[in-house]
Order: C-alpha cells, then sequence, then structure tokens
C-alpha cells in the first residue's frame, strides 16, 4: 500500500484545456457570382458536395493531428498534448460534423491554454490551404466560427488515478503469480516423492538356510 501512495504521489498533475469551433458556408454561398448569361460560375469544390463542410472538417481534423505540425506547435508525446477530434470517440466517424474539438493538455494552465490556441489557430491556416490548393475563389472560402474559445484549464488527477489503479493490478498480477509458483513447486515436489520407486531389499537367508546349504567341492 505504501508504494501505491508512493506512486500517487510522483505522478504529476495536468491540466486540460478544450475549444471549439465550426465550418460554415459563406453568406454568398459556394459558388462567386459573375454573369447571369454564364452559368457555369467558379465555385469551391470543397463544397459541391453534400457533405461537404463535414469532408473540410475532417481534412483539417487530419492535419492538425499530424506528428509533424504537433512539434512545430511544441507539443511532446510525453509532456503538453493536445488532439483534434469532430467530437466522435470513434474516429471512422470524422465525416459526420462539421464541428472540431481541440482539447490541450500541460502540466501547467498556461501551457495547457496556449497549446489549444496554437492548435486552433492551425486549424484555420490548414482550411485555407487546402482551399487554395483546389483553386476555390476567395468570396467562397469556408471559414471557422469560435464556438467556444479555449477553456479555462481545468486540474486534473485522473492521470495519478490511471496509475494508482495500474500499480494495484501490476501488484496484484505479481501476487497472483507468486502464490502460482510457490503452489506448483510444492506439488512437483510432491508428485515426485511419489513417484520415486523405493529401494527393494533382498531377502537375508537365515542361519539354518545358510548351514544346510551345500558346500561346493573342488
Amino acid at each position: 500500500m505504501g508504494g501505491v501512495v508512493g506512486l500517487y504521489m510522483t505522478v504529476p498533475v495536468t491540466y486540460t484545456s478544450m475549444a471549439v469551433v465550426v465550418l460554415t458556408v459563406p453568406p454568398t454561398g459556394g459558388t462567386q457570382p459573375l454573369d447571369e448569361q454564364f452559368p457555369n460560375w467558379p465555385s469551391n469544390p470543397l463544397l459541391n458536395f453534400n457533405d461537404g463542410l463535414n469532408m473540410a472538417a475532417s481534412m483539417v481534423i487530419h492535419a492538425v493531428n499530424r506528428p509533424e505540425v504537433a512539434a512545430e506547435l511544441g507539443a511532446t508525446p510525453d509532456g503538453t498534448t493536445y488532439k483534434a477530434t469532430n467530437g466522435a470517440t470513434n474516429p471512422e466517424l470524422l465525416m459526420n460534423s462539421p464541428f472540431v474539438f481541440i482539447e490541450g493538455e500541460a502540466a501547467t494552465a498556461g501551457e495547457a491554454r496556449e497549446i489549444v490556441r496554437k492548435a486552433a489557430a492551425r486549424a484555420r491556416v490548414e482550411l485555407d490551404n487546402r482551399q487554395k490548393l483546389v483553386n476555390a475563389p476567395r468570396s467562397t472560402y469556408i471559414t471557422m466560427v469560435d464556438v467556444m474559445p479555449p477553456t479555462t484549464p481545468l486540474k486534473m488527477s485522473g492521470s495519478r488515478m490511471r496509475a494508482v489503479v495500474v500499480g494495484l493490478a501490476v501488484g496484484l498480477i505479481m501476487t497472483l503469480f507468486l502464490v502460482f509458483s510457490a503452489e506448483s513447486f510444492a506439488n512437483a515436489r510432491q508428485a515426485g516423492k511419489a513417484r520415486r520407486p523405493q529401494a527393494q531389499r533382498l531377502p537375508v537367508p537365515d542361519e539354518r538356510e545358510r548351514s544346510t546349504a551345500p558346500a561346493l567341492t573342488r
């Protein structure tokens, strides 16, 4: 128990912050009106689908979550981290929402909020870059609207509790392993004794048999 308490005290406390943005169609729509005599007006290819906003959000989420982007923003695997999602726990459902949820975790409250702010700003850059790649008219650009700016970081003790649970689980497994090993060793020794053949003693002839036995003659 003392080891578990020590483990709890050594795991650092972390802070989390979150921001939510939503992708929206510009007021003029996904096409750029020019001359009414020419119906084929320039349009935003990302909005040529029924789920255009959802697809664009999926592209942004994938781009922001790339390891190289995370490194540029200052995230580290064992320190300050963030992740962008559409609010679903299943990554295969990225096409189902135009929302982008960004959650950051860090050792301090300031770092947690800052990594969320950086990731949200990078999401806007990634969205604009992809619209430039498809030559979308500027007036048809999909925009991002802040639904919830970076929240006040919350102190999280979940990491400590997870460490305690893992410590208890490992301790229980090791205890069961030692008990099982000791019992198996004892059973093996007992079985070995049971299988060991008893030494057979040859019968010793008594005095009368030795006296009546015929003597060897030369």
